[in-house]
């Protein structure tokens, strides 16, 4: 990132303590509220997860499934926004700062079609290798750029990596930001075919699965499918806020 183009900071503070995915059992989902907001897009409905308390969240509860697209804005996030509408859905996509100068447009459409748009950091960087002010100003700077296109508060983030502390999510937690991690991986950024991804949406069970995706061509050409699948399985679709 060149010196001159570093936005100004933007201070974020303090609260709160990382669950990992194998704490997260049953009985404590199950307290988990779902809010419900009722979003039309093409006549029908999906829901809004709001993200409470000061914990991370890896899962959703039985019945539930998230779409999640990181490393974007990108070439592909209109393509993958309209697929999403055609097939009556909605999925949250987790930006990186430095890249909405590059597609400051998609950004907007994305959240101007109902879709959630949260932070993924301004530059991918592993936040955990930086001191906690660093972190703080790091994601503070996508927060801002998010914002400025998008014209809503960011309230979602999702680390680099999965890369997280309990200091960080504290500091989080204390600007009202939550944070979104994942408990199904398709990893796609590395699949050789779009059959690939899709066989891997049908060997583990969806229910409450939370997908990390990447804005990838295999991806996209893969993404009819995978809404199709999960659709048959009777899930309810949720964004997150």
């Amino acid at each position: 990132m060149n010196q001159e183009e570093k936005p100004q900071p933007v201070s974020l503070s303090t609260a709160q303590e990382e669950v990992k995915e194998e704490d997260l059992n049953d009985e404590k989902l199950k307290d988990e509220e779902v809010k419900e907001a009722e979003l039309k897009v093409d006549g029908k409905l999906y829901e809004r997860y709001v993200l409470e308390g000061d914990k991370a969240i890896y899962a959703l509860p039985k019945g539930y499934v998230a779409l999640t697209f990181d490393d974007g804005p990108s070439a592909y996030t209109e393509e993958i926004v309209d697929i999403l509408k055609e097939q009556e859905v909605a999925a949250t996509f987790l930006f990186i700062g430095k890249n909405t100068r590059k597609f400051p447009e998609a950004v907007a459409y994305a959240s101007e079609q109902m879709m959630s748009v949260g932070n993924h950091s301004w530059d991918h960087a592993d936040l955990e290798h930086l001191k906690r002010a660093e972190k703080l100003e790091n994601v503070g700077m996508a927060a801002k750029a998010i914002e400025e296109l998008t014209k809503q508060t960011n309230t979602v983030f999702r680390p680099p990596y999965g890369s997280i502390s309990d200091t960080l999510i504290e500091d989080l937690s204390k600007n009202k930001m939550k944070v979104l991690m994942w408990n199904r991986d398709p990893e796609d950024w590395k699949a050789d075919s779009s059959a690939a991804i899709m066989n891997y949406f049908q060997k583990v069970d969806p229910s409450g699965g939370i997908y990390v995706l990447h804005e990838k061509e295999k991806t996209v050409k893969a993404l009819p499918a995978i809404i199709k699948y999960l659709k048959n399985k009777k899930l309810k679709f949720v964004i997150f806020e």
